[in-house]
């Protein structure tokens, strides 16, 4: 009797070992399945950004790196998956800590590659601003003291039909394109224009202070 309850004893532990087993086996699959279609989503959001910023070789690249270590972790997921032989539930967390590490790295990639986007096409947009700008600067300058007819005068307007030339090209620029040395340009334009406006300004004052000068120099006489 005594040894008809212990077996029983044995084959209930034996069972509740199984169940707890099983259940054990249900949940590790369930984690993998669930890196599986983090792994497969993340795939896809890289595709979709190489769809999106053809051109960006150089940045590509970083994240080209990325999906292909995401791949293989996939890969070898799917295929301790696919034959039932699934993992200590410790190497599991260490595939997720890796997957979290990708997604957090080309999540990093993504943002570079927008923020680059954003900075080109503001960039174009915003040169151009500020070279219309300059445009309008000199001409206001110049219709107020052309009949000067000088140096200076001629010196404004070569300088205008150089920003002029420039916003031209920004304007015909590929979308991509590095606007640096453009901005080098316009920078060095801007400096020139400043110096040259503020000289016929500053002789300007100084001629009217001489005329009213004279005229009073004449009035009191």
């Amino acid at each position: 009797m005594k040894t008809f309850i212990v077996v029983c004893m044995l084959a209930a532990v034996a069972l509740a070992q199984h169940e707890h087993h099983d259940e054990h086996h249900h949940e590790h699959h369930s984690i993998v399945e669930d890196l599986i279609k983090r792994g497969h989503a993340l795939l896809h959001l890289v595709r979709e950004t190489f769809e999106q910023h053809r051109g960006n070789e150089h940045l590509l690249d970083a994240l080209q790196h990325q999906a292909v270590l995401v791949e293989a972790l996939v890969k070898d997921l799917e295929s301790q998956h696919e034959c039932e032989n699934i993992f200590e539930l410790h190497h599991i967390h260490l595939i997720e800590e890796d997957l979290l590490h990708y997604e957090n790295r080309i999540g990093e990639e993504i943002a570079i590659l927008n923020q680059e986007r954003h900075h080109e096409h503001h960039g174009a947009e915003e040169l151009i601003r500020r070279g219309e700008e300059l445009l309008r600067r000199a001409q206001d300058v110049v219709e107020q003291h052309r009949h000067h007819g000088d140096r200076e005068m001629e010196a404004i307007e070569h300088e205008m039909h150089a920003v002029h030339r420039l916003i031209e090209e920004i304007r015909e620029r590929p979308h991509g394109h590095d606007f640096t040395r453009d901005e080098e340009s316009l920078k060095r334009h801007e400096d020139s224009l400043a110096k040259l406006l503020e000289r016929v300004h500053h002789r300007h004052h100084h001629d009217e202070h001489h005329h009213d000068e004279h005229h009073h120099h004449e009035h009191d006489n």
